[in-house]
């Protein structure tokens, strides 16, 4: 078989062609597809009690949009432009090689599993990944194209194999912006930090962000699909400093200590080693994660100003099925805010940081 030959069967076009190409080959690809099914199945099987009911191909999980076989037929050779396909397609979620190289991501159900039984029992989705991805010679016209699904492989492995060594994904903007306000309804209980010998008067002072660019914002982190496309901004309704600092007073008024101005025995002050989510992608869920990493520094006035550095961190995840929404991201950032008053409060030695002092006391408490 040679070259010209294997082009007119659209061997090198897309992954259904390469695999499935001449006659008979949507019949043999079926049958490969269902084998490849049906060996996942045996795989799964091997756990007490899973069940895998394998379904034909249906809701959208992730991306902006399906893009069958009967989509691309307009593709030619040679011919067709990048422009052509923008005009189709609309924006790619990623840009390769300086803009010759563009990628369509989306992932849909193709059946479910479940383990156990009763009330143990558990389950969910099997999704099947695609990309479409399609390069352009010097001047703007199709070089080639694939389009390719999967329920074992990554679509980053696929992904790969088209990047040009050294290409890195350009920064884009998001289709989306989550905004969340994960403030705890109510401090942990006083625990040892309310055992003081006495309440104190505290002020808290400047709190900042290590590392953090300032023009970020309220932006906390990113809602991802696979290889890292991004598909939202997630931004909080304060910075993510006022949001640390008001928990953390929050915690020390509920152990009985008295917020001040000005006098204090105590001044707390923090940094931000991290405050943010993201999310990840395996084989059934699609999960919401945050994080937080939180020093104080509690300054004791009436200690001759010893300094004594607490550190609070917490991480958390929301499994899903169809994607992280708004509740599920300001669910995992606020049991992380819950996670550091835990902390705070089970903490003896910040406890005896504020009620060790030998300060005289304050008639105006």
């Amino acid at each position: 078989m040679n070259t010209h030959r294997l082009v007119d069967d659209r061997i090198i076009l897309t992954s259904r062609g390469t695999l499935f190409s001449g006659p008979g080959g949507q019949f043999r690809g079926c049958l490969v597809r269902c084998c490849l099914l049906c060996l996942a199945c045996i795989v799964l099987a091997t756990f007490p009690g899973c069940v895998i009911i394998p379904t034909p191909e249906h809701d959208l999980l992730a991306g902006r949009g399906e893009i069958d076989e009967s989509d691309i037929a307009f593709l030619e050779m040679g011919k067709t432009t990048r422009e052509d396909v923008l005009l189709r397609f609309g924006e790619p979620d990623m840009v390769l090689d300086e803009e010759r190289i563009l990628a369509y991501y989306w992932m849909v159900s193709h059946g479910y599993w479940f383990v156990g039984g009763y009330y143990s029992g558990t389950g969910g989705v099997i999704p099947k990944n695609y990309v479409f991805m399609l390069e352009f010679d010097e001047e703007g016209r199709l070089k080639r194209f694939e389009r390719s699904g999967s329920i074992f492989s990554a679509a980053q492995t696929r992904l790969e194999k088209w990047t040009p060594p050294g290409a890195e994904k350009p920064a884009r903007g998001s289709c989306e912006i989550i905004v969340i306000d994960p403030i705890p309804e109510a401090p942990a209980q006083p625990g040892t930090l309310g055992r003081s010998t006495r309440p104190v008067r505290f002020r808290v002072g400047e709190f900042r962000h290590l590392g953090i660019d300032p023009n970020l914002g309220t932006l906390i982190g990113h809602k991802k699909a696979a290889f890292g496309v991004i598909v939202a901004d997630v931004r909080t309704t304060r910075p993510s400093i006022d949001l640390v600092r008001t928990c953390v007073t929050a915690q020390l008024e509920a152990a009985g200590h008295h917020l001040v101005d000005r006098g204090p025995d105590v001044v707390v002050t923090g940094e931000i080693a991290e405050f943010g989510v993201t999310t990840s992608i395996n084989l059934v869920t699609w999960d919401a994660i945050g994080s937080l990493d939180v020093i104080l520094e509690v300054l004791n006035v009436a200690r001759t100003g010893a300094k004594n550095l607490r550190r609070y961190q917490a991480k958390h995840a929301s499994g899903t099925l169809l994607g992280p929404s708004k509740a599920h991201f300001e669910e995992v950032m606020r049991a992380c805010l819950e996670d550091m008053q835990r902390q705070m409060a089970c903490d003896a030695e910040l406890g005896n940081l504020l009620g060790g002092n030998q300060a005289g006391s304050h008639p105006n408490d």
